[in-house]
């Protein structure tokens, strides 16, 4: 099978899938990467952005913008494994949403405090059934998949190119129909 055709790696576990993305995210820095993501909540997002800007280290003059996409659950939407009372999951997850969004916003003032990297950050909102994510690091990396996480890199080949492409269209497509945080 050609390298490029071959499946790429996968992670397993919110934790494992978090530390991919903060070592993936912590190696772009350097580029002033912009980060896009379709998540469920943004946790593992925000963890690994967290895990890279928080500490001390070379991030210092990094500039980062961060873009996430989540479902609307203000609306009527099936979320997948709710038992009982999907308003009260719902209102849950929207709670969950809201504080990833603010830990974000916490993140850009502390760095902003202490003169260290540069954080824009924007989380939207679309009426849409959550499914598993995926994470775009500057259009070169992508993480796709919840749980189980499908790594793939623009160096990888034809294959991990278009697939990357496509999710970024994918992205911007989404993006431009988002609306803001409830």
């Amino acid at each position: 099978m050609k390298e490029s055709l071959r499946p790429p790696a996968r992670q397993c576990a919110s934790t494992a899938a978090a530390s991919v993305l903060e070592h993936r995210i912590g190696a772009a820095l350097d580029r002033d990467p912009r980060i896009d993501a379709v998540a469920f909540t943004g946790e593992d997002v925000v963890r690994a952005l967290t895990g890279c800007l928080g500490g001390p280290g070379p991030a210092a003059r990094a500039h980062v913008t961060l873009r996430v996409i989540v479902p609307d659950f203000t609306r009527q939407v099936a979320v997948p494994g709710a038992a009982g009372d999907e308003a009260a999951v719902r209102r849950e997850l929207l709670r969950r949403v809201r504080g990833h969004a603010q830990d974000v916003a916490a993140l850009r003032r502390s760095l902003a405090r202490g003169e260290r990297a540069r954080l824009d950050e924007e989380f939207r909102a679309l009426h849409l059934t959550p499914f598993p994510g995926f994470c775009l690091i500057g259009r070169e990396q992508l993480f796709d998949g919840s749980g189980c996480l499908t790594c793939w890199h623009a160096d990888e080949g034809t294959a991990a190119r278009e697939r990357i492409r496509h999710r970024g269209l994918l992205f911007d497509a989404l993006w431009r129909v988002a609306g803001p945080l409830p």
